[in-house]
């Protein structure tokens, strides 16, 4: 195998959310002895476990809070957030502000009473903070969801429409929904809330997939954006995830002189660098 020559994605690795919530959490564990995030600050293990190293904890339950509680960057509901004051000797939060500029978004939507659907994943704890328990707020993966009898009624019937999407969706859906959405209601209100970071990590990695025969894609399996990335990838070459460099398959480079590599925005900076020590390495 000869050397491997590699194209590292312009955009890659921490975003600015990601960052200020690590800080914010090492920050808060420099100064107290009980300092703990309330679920898991960002989707990253090997960061999460430097965060652990420095004192700080995880609890999953409000009621299971104390010291300092940092609130996760993916952001939580109104009713978690109330119960963690109740309980939490004090709270911290290390909220994206781009995430909480889409819940601004919703809410003002929605006060105006507008039905509001967000391009997201259901399951994600940033779609389920962004939601808020509200049966007006409607999560959507694709705009196949859109034909459902039961939701196409309620979008038709509905005083007012708003689109926004989860701040690490794949542009691509965000547009497809957006366009199935303009057929049932040409007035809906549309915002794509794709946070900058996420649009210039999709743009980098395209460039290098629409050219390359292989990508690689650094980043945890439960990182959302990691797995867009993946997935817009794929669209046009092949690509392969890794958590770190221990996960590098050698017959993935058999006949491979050229390689791009990205990363997820959760994924740290020596975790990316170890990747690409390792494929050099081969």
């Amino acid at each position: 195998m000869g050397r491997i020559k590699i194209h590292f994605a312009e955009a890659a690795g921490f975003c600015m959310g990601v960052r200020r919530a690590i800080e914010t959490a090492e920050a808060e564990a420099a100064g107290s002895d009980a300092v703990f995030t309330y679920g898991e600050l960002i989707h990253n293990q090997a960061a999460l476990d430097a965060l652990k190293t420095k004192g700080v904890g995880v609890v999953h339950d409000p009621a299971e809070a104390a010291g300092t509680i940092v609130i996760r960057a993916h952001g939580i509901t109104t009713a978690e957030r109330d119960a963690l004051c109740r309980q939490a000797g004090r709270v911290v939060d290390a909220t994206c502000t781009m995430v909480q500029h889409i819940k601004d978004e919703i809410d003002a939507a929605h006060a105006k009473g507008a039905l509001v659907l967000v391009c997201g994943e259901p399951e994600h704890p940033e779609a389920i903070g962004l939601k808020d328990g509200r049966e007006d707020v409607v999560v959507i993966r694709e705009p196949l969801e859109l034909r459902d009898p039961e939701l196409k009624k309620r979008v038709e019937r509905a005083e007012a429409v708003t689109l926004v999407a989860q701040s690490t969706q794949l542009i691509e859906t965000f547009d497809a929904v957006a366009l199935a959405l303009a057929e049932l209601r040409p007035d809906a209100a549309v915002h794509n809330t794709i946070c900058g970071p996420t649009r210039k990590r999709q743009e980098a990695l395209l460039t290098l997939a629409q050219t390359l025969p292989l990508i690689v894609v650094v980043g945890d399996a439960h990182s959302a954006n990691t797995r867009h990335l993946v997935e817009l990838a794929r669209r046009h070459t092949r690509a392969e995830r890794v958590s770190d460099a221990s996960e590098l398959d050698p017959e993935w480079f058999t006949g491979i002189s050229e390689v791009g590599v990205s990363a997820g925005a959760s994924t740290p900076d020596e975790t990316i660098q170890k990747v690409v020590e390792g494929i050099e390495g081969l």
